[in-house]
């Protein structure tokens, strides 16, 4: 006669064990079920912070410069180097996106992005996977493909600032929303 005995533990982690009889009265065998389900994922990693549900992945700095005609480069640095850095799990394929950015671009300023200062003066920059800055990324393009092996990989990005003698003097900002999809 054997009886069936299932013991969970937060609903994630379930011991089933089967009480048979023994050889004699005294003893009892117990087997017991133990499983784990790794789930295929990705993840930002090391070089990010994270506060209230968002995850600082790094900072792109423009520099503090005088108003002058001309561009400006930088390119996303976090507290251990350059670039978006993620880890995702062996054989899961992802896509690191370049979902959006917070500020409404004004339509003179003719680039994809606008930082703003808190007077409502914009300046225009635009976005870039590659060194060489050749092609703008637009809401929803593709940062970077992966396919990931469990080890840390380095997403880089760039930016260039286009900038007029004009500007108003002070700080300027905008926030880039970066998703991975796999």
């Amino acid at each position: 006669m054997k009886r069936l005995s299932t013991l969970c533990l937060s609903g994630a982690l379930c011991l089933q064990s089967t009480l048979g009889l023994a050889q004699n009265a005294n003893e009892a065998i117990l087997n017991v079920l133990v499983t784990m389900e790794l789930t295929p994922a990705c993840e930002f990693s090391s070089g990010s912070t994270s506060t209230a549900g968002n995850i600082q992945l790094g900072t792109m700095d423009f520099g503090a410069i005088i108003a002058q005609d001309g561009e400006v480069t930088a390119q996303l640095s976090g507290s251990s180097g350059y670039g978006i850095r993620a880890i995702c799990a062996p054989g899961v394929s992802a896509k690191v996106n370049l979902q959006s950015s917070r500020n409404a671009v004004p339509s003179n300023l003719g680039t994809t992005r606008a930082m703003v200062d808190g007077a409502g003066h914009s300046i225009g920059y635009n976005v870039y996977s590659d060194v060489a800055m050749s092609n703008p990324l637009q809401d929803g393009d593709v940062i970077a493909s992966m396919v990931g092996d469990g080890t840390e990989k380095t997403v880089p990005l760039y930016g260039k600032a286009f900038m007029s003698r004009n500007e108003v003097a002070g700080e300027y900002t905008d926030i880039l929303y970066i998703t991975i999809e796999m």
